[in-house]
């Protein structure tokens, strides 16, 4: 401008030319000019200050005054207009500063600095490097082909706001410089969010088009490297993610309360990232290092085909978690403290924790190298559809697991769920179904607290008591079932007072199983191998058995035995087994059952050649004969006097109704047993004598 202060005057017209002019300058100089007018404007710097709005003159009064501005115009007496709504202005020899103004068009391809407001309504192109300290708006179209940076300005707002900023070269916030963003940010290369700072998204400034928008495009990069916030102020925004979005410095937080929806990466490398904002998305892929986590703490998120991987932690509470209808979501390691919905599967292939989480409706997996653990003083629960597929080892340490409705649990073979508390697998009005086909085990638990599963349980794997007690209200056992206990209890008297029903399958090991045991098609078998099974009833149908295997005479360390302290009800197949090549002399003695009062006999008995069974009022016993079960008189060798003691004793069986000459151990005395006797005589005599 220094060309303009030098300036000579211009001779001066006569007087009442002076005045017309001095009167039309200014009254040109402050009439409205419609928006229509479509003035293209370069910018000159010819005020020498690089500002878009700027008046500089000689200083005289009209009609010498002369009067200029940065874009090439000026005029007598007054300032001469700036570009206005409807013109196109070019920028494009000297640097430029914004200290506020409104155009239609405007290229740049010099550096550009935003200091008060622009106002731009149609289309704006960057060619040069640009630094925001106050808001560019106006609902046009920005283009930012050069790096864009903000910068921190006393008693000034900056943003992107009302319009869409296409920005296709870097970004950068520094930590001084909180940026807001009202408009539609769309990242093309990269937004670098440094140190703490706070960014704010907020769409109720801008609805049309609509504003408070951020997008990371596919092949974009918003880097996170701080501990900054990122939220509303009177309503919250959108962060979409299709690039890469990744924190990677601050070993803090790093806060998104804006409505954050992925279909990118998002990559935790360092400190935590925790997503507050409503209708959370995370598809794609997303990637948390050991020295970081991720947390989802909004309303109604959802996971749609996502991979989750890394050793760090997911975690998810709030006001539920879901996974959206068709979708798989595999995640490594996850933290529920809310409700699982949606009809979606969700797989866990490192680890899961539930601290009261709620599946309340689709299919979880826990992996078969995943480890679980249901913990904390809230429920875990299933309800209406919910399954929950455990391929993996559950350690369930916390209050109760509650199936309701029609959810199932299926604990899959191979699978584990260790129960380590005396907390209830149960319904709350109505009961889902949990089905064993790996091993449940109760492992702690204190010995007067049981666990009681009201739910119906189908077992088809093995139940094992290892501490405590444990009690069935509905129980269903297949044949490959088993229920192990290991000096423990079956407590039916919180499971609803019924004794255990055993229709198939195994109960074997030792304990006590309370209020009685009706087996029905099963086997019971006490020891594991040897050992004292109690229980105050005992009813065998014609389709069960009980096996009891010898090693010694003394019962529960010798020998197996079923104690029932009250009635029993004999039927079915009774086998006896010798363990370890057990040898006893003649005459042992083994009480294999004792009972209150019996009644009733097995229909099918197997016992080691040469032993008896006796039934007593109190018991049932069996007896070990001679070594050889053809020398019937014991006499140390087979002759045919042993042919005349069984015949006598064959007589007698017939007339008195005993059971002495049974010699096949079918529970009664009849012609096949001469057959069988003869049998075993002949072999004995033609293979030169029994040892």
């Amino acid at each position: 401008m220094a060309a303009m202060n030098t300036l000579l005057p211009r001779p001066r017209p006569r007087r009442s030319v002076l005045v017309f002019l001095c009167v039309a300058a200014v009254t040109l100089a402050w009439l409205p000019q419609p928006a229509s007018a479509q003035g293209v404007y370069h910018f000159s710097n010819m005020c020498g200050n690089n500002l878009w709005t700027s008046c500089c003159g000689n200083g005289l009064d009209c009609p010498d005054g002369l009067y200029a501005n940065n874009w090439n115009t000026f005029t007598w007496c007054v300032c001469p207009p700036m570009p206005g709504p409807g013109d196109t202005a070019h920028i494009n020899t000297a640097p430029a500063t914004c200290n506020g103004g409104e155009i239609a068009t405007l290229f740049v391809t010099t550096p550009f600095t935003v200091t008060a407001p622009l106002y731009v309504y149609q289309h704006a192109t960057f060619d040069a490097p640009v630094e925001i300290r106050s808001y560019l708006l106006g609902g046009g179209t920005f283009v930012y082909n050069q790096p864009v940076t903000t910068a921190y300005q006393p008693g000034h707002s900056f943003s992107f706001g009302s319009g869409i900023h296409e920005a296709h070269a870097a970004v950068t916030v520094p930590p001084t410089a909180p940026l807001e963003i009202t408009g539609d940010l769309r990242i093309h290369s990269a937004l670098t969010w440094e140190g703490d700072t706070t960014l704010t998204i907020d769409g109720a400034y801008s609805q049309n088009p609509p504003g408070g928008i951020l997008r990371n495009l596919a092949g974009a990069t918003i880097l996170a490297t701080g501990d900054g916030s990122m939220a509303g102020i009177i309503g919250l925004g959108y962060l979409f993610n299709d690039g890469t979005f990744r924190k990677q410095g601050g070993s803090g937080t790093t806060t998104i309360a804006s409505q954050f929806q992925s279909t990118g990466l998002v990559d935790v490398q360092t400190g935590a990232l925790r997503l507050t904002g409503p209708d959370t998305l995370l598809a794609g892929t997303v990637a948390i290092s050991a020295a970081g986590s991720l947390s989802i703490a909004g309303t109604f998120a959802t996971l749609g085909n996502v991979v989750v991987s890394g050793p760090g932690l997911l975690g998810a509470e709030g006001y539920g978690l879901d996974v959206a209808p068709g979708a798989t979501a595999l995640v490594n390691h996850l933290l529920l403290r809310t409700g699982r919905a949606g009809t979606g599967t969700l797989t866990v292939t490192g680890s899961l924790t539930s601290e009261g989480a709620s599946f309340n409706s689709g299919t979880t997996n826990l992996a078969a190298s995943a480890i679980g653990l249901f913990q904390g003083a809230a429920y875990t629960s299933l309800s209406a559809n919910a399954i929950f597929n455990n391929y993996g080892s559950i350690t369930w340490t916390g209050n109760h697991l509650v199936l309701t409705e029609t959810s199932v649990f299926i604990n899959q073979a191979g699978a584990l769920l260790d129960c380590q508390t005396d907390s209830d697998l149960s319904g709350i009005f109505t009961s889902g179904q949990f089905i064993n086909h790996g091993t449940l085990r109760k492992s702690a638990g204190a010995p007067e607290n049981p666990t009681i599963i009201s739910v119906p349980f189908l077992n088809t794997g093995t139940v094992e008591v290892d501490a405590g007690r444990l009690g069935f209200s509905s129980l269903t056992q297949a044949e490959s079932g088993s229920i192990v206990l290991s000096g423990t209890v079956i407590d039916q008297y919180g499971a609803g007072g019924f004794p255990l029903p055993l229709a198939a399958g195994r109960l074997t090991g030792t304990g006590e199983v309370t209020i009685g045991l009706s087996n029905t098609g099963g086997r019971v078998e006490p020891g594991a191998p040897l050992g004292t099974l109690a229980t105050p009833f005992y009813t065998q149908g014609p389709s069960a058995a009980l096996h009891v295997d010898l090693a010694g005479t003394v019962p529960g360390s010798g020998h197996d035995q079923l104690v029932v302290t009250s009635a029993a009800v004999l039927d079915g197949a009774l086998t006896v087994t010798l363990l370890g090549g057990f040898a006893p002399a003649p005459g042992a003695v083994f009480t294999i059952l004792t009972c209150g009062s019996c009644s009733g006999q097995f229909s099918s008995v197997a016992l080691p050649p040469g032993f008896e069974l006796e039934y007593l009022a109190d018991g049932v016993r069996v007896v070990a004969g001679s070594a050889c079960p053809a020398d019937f008189n014991d006499s140390g060798t087979v002759t045919t006097s042993d042919i005349s003691a069984f015949l006598s004793a064959w007589f007698a069986d017939i007339s008195g109704g005993t059971t002495t000459a049974d010699f096949n151990n079918s529970g009664s005395t009849t012609t096949a047993d001469i057959s069988a006797f003869l049998s075993a005589w002949f072999a004995a005599i033609s293979g030169g004598g029994c040892p």
